[in-house]
């Protein structure tokens, strides 16, 4: 995360990385109603974001760690942090029991 607050706007918001950094589409999630738990409808209409936390690590489970929030002002609010990556389910990671 340490790494990311170092970027500007423009360099966090480049969708061509390797990086895993893009804006999500919830219809394509595994929570298409988006980011319910917010109680402000104003803050719903921000785009969602999902970063990489270890970018740099290619092997499970670190490898399917995300982090999913929005940006706002140049300051991105962490809203869900995805160990188990399954906001996008990818069954090459470990998924935890419930």
């Amino acid at each position: 995360m340490q790494r990311y607050s170092e970027f500007t706007v423009d360099q966090f918001t480049d969708q061509n990385n390797n990086e895993g950094r893009h804006i999500i589409r919830f219809e394509d999630t595994s929570e298409p109603d988006g980011f319910t738990c917010l109680d402000e409808d104003n803050l719903r209409l921000e785009d969602p974001w999902q970063i990489r936390l270890c970018p740099e690590i290619r092997n499970p489970p670190r490898s399917g760690w995300r982090v999913h929030g929005f940006l706002l002002d140049g300051v991105f609010y962490m809203i869900w942090l995805d160990t188990a990556h399954r906001l996008y389910p990818d069954y090459n990671f470990a998924q935890p029991e419930e």
